[in-house]
C-alpha cells in the first residue's frame, strides 16, 4: 500500500461513526418503487426488473451490488453512501452475472465516498445513465464504466482517486458531458473504447495531475482506441503531483502537468477546446512507448488520423516536471502515425514548429 493510500484511509477511518441512516417510513408505495427504510441492498434486493429505489437522505454505511436489469437509484440531496469503516472494494457495484449482461441501469444523485476501490463500478452493461452523482476519495477509480455501451455520464463530480476519476474501459457508444474532475491523478481516461460513439464534451478537469488521457494499453480485449471525440472541454492547471510509485503501474511514467494526452488512438476529433495553465505540456499526441507496446503484438502502437482544429491551447509548458523525458508545448506531437492533422489552433509553441494540415 503506497503511502498516500494508508493516509487517505487512516483519515477516514477517524471519521466512522455508529450513527444510523435515516430512514422514511413507506407510505404504501407502488409496487415498482421501493423507498430505502433500512438498507440500501435490502431495498435493491427487494426491486423488480424496471423498477425504482428511492433513497432518503442519510449516511449509508455499506456496499451495494446490483444485478437487477431496469433498476433506478434515485437519491435525495445529502444522501451518502460511506466505505470509511467497511472493507468492501467498491461502493455501488452495477454486475451481471458471469456470461451475461444488464441493461437499463440508472443512478441519479447519491455520494459516494472513502471506497477502497471504486466509487461506482459498472461491468457488462448497456444503456445505462449516472447522473448527479459525487465520488470522493475512492481510491483507484470514482467512476469506473468497463465493457459496457450505450451510456451516458453526466454533470457528476469525481475527486480524491489516486487513479482516475472518471474511467471508461472497452466500452461503445459512451456519452460524457458536463462533468467535474479534480484532485485525481487522472481525471478523464477513455481506454480500448471503440467503434460507434465515444464522445467527451463539455466537461472541466482542473488540478489532477493530469487533466485527461485517450490511449491504448497492452492485455484487454480490445486492441484500438477508435473514434472518439473530444470538444468543448476545458482542461486547465492539472499540476497536482502524481502519486503513483509502483514501477509496474504506467501511471507512474507519466508526468504531471499535462492537459490532454492522446496515446496510439486512431480517428480521434479534438475540437473547440480550452487547455491552458498545465506546467508540462497542453496536448500531446504520441506513439504507445515500444517497450510497453512490446507486451502486445496486435497493437498497432501509433496515433493515427488524429484531427486536432479550433482549439485554444496556450500558456502551458511554463514549469515542466522533471519526470518528463520528451519535449515540452502548448501542443506536442512526436510525428508518428498516419493521417494526423492540425489547424486553426491558437498556440503560442509547438513541438515540431509545423504540423500538417488539415
Amino acid at each position: 500500500m503506497s503511502g498516500s493510500r494508508a493516509i487517505i484511509l487512516a483519515a477516514a477511518a477517524l471519521a466512522c461513526s455508529s450513527a444510523a441512516p435515516s430512514s422514511m417510513p413507506a407510505a404504501a408505495p407502488p409496487p415498482s418503487v421501493v423507498v430505502v427504510t433500512s438498507t440500501i441492498q435490502a431495498a435493491v434486493d427487494a426491486a423488480r426488473p424496471g423498477g425504482t429505489v428511492v433513497i432518503p437522505p442519510g449516511v449509508y454505511r455499506e456496499s451495494v451490488v446490483i444485478t437487477t436489469d431496469r433498476l433506478t437509484l434515485r437519491a435525495a440531496p445529502g444522501t451518502v453512501l460511506d466505505g470509511a469503516c467497511l472493507t468492501g472494494a467498491d461502493g455501488l457495484r452495477v454486475t451481471a452475472p458471469t456470461g451475461a449482461r444488464l441493461t437499463g441501469f440508472e443512478l441519479d444523485g447519491l455520494t459516494v465516498r472513502n471506497f477502497n476501490r471504486n466509487g461506482v463500478f459498472l461491468r457488462d452493461v448497456d444503456n445505462y445513465r449516472i447522473t448527479g452523482t459525487v465520488t470522493r476519495n475512492d481510491l483507484d477509480y470514482g467512476i469506473f464504466p468497463v465493457r459496457t455501451s450505450r451510456g451516458r455520464i453526466d454533470h457528476t463530480t469525481s475527486s480524491g482517486s489516486l487513479d482516475t476519476g472518471l474511467y471508461i474501459g472497452q466500452s461503445t457508444d459512451i456519452e460524457l458531458d458536463h462533468n467535474v474532475e479534480t484532485g485525481n491523478t487522472i481525471g478523464i481516461d477513455a481506454e480500448a473504447s471503440d467503434r460507434v460513439h465515444l464522445h467527451l464534451h463539455h466537461n472541466l478537469a482542473t488540478r489532477n495531475a493530469i487533466g485527461a488521457v485517450a490511449q491504448v494499453v497492452p492485455g484487454l480485449s480490445r486492441t484500438t482506441t477508435d473514434g472518439t471525440v473530444i470538444d468543448h472541454n476545458v482542461f486547465t492547471a492539472n499540476n497536482a503531483a502524481n502519486p503513483s510509485t509502483d514501477p509496474n503501474d504506467l501511471l507512474t511514467r507519466l508526468p504531471n502537468g499535462l492537459g490532454l494526452l492522446v496515446v496510439a488512438t486512431d480517428h480521434t476529433t479534438v475540437q473547440d477546446k480550452i487547455i491552458t495553465a498545465n506546467q508540462t505540456t497542453g496536448m500531446a499526441v504520441v506513439q504507445l512507448p515500444p517497450d510497453i507496446a512490446a507486451f502486445d503484438p496486435r497493437i498497432d502502437p501509433f496515433p493515427n488520423n488524429v484531427h486536432v482544429t479550433g482549439n485554444i491551447v496556450t500558456g502551458n509548458a511554463h514549469h515542466p516536471s522533471p519526470q518528463n523525458a520528451g519535449p515540452t508545448a502548448d501542443i506536442v506531437w512526436d510525428t508518428t502515425g498516419l493521417g494526423n492533422c492540425w489547424s486553426r489552433n491558437i498556440t503560442d509553441s509547438t513541438v515540431p514548429p509545423t504540423f500538417p494540415h488539415c
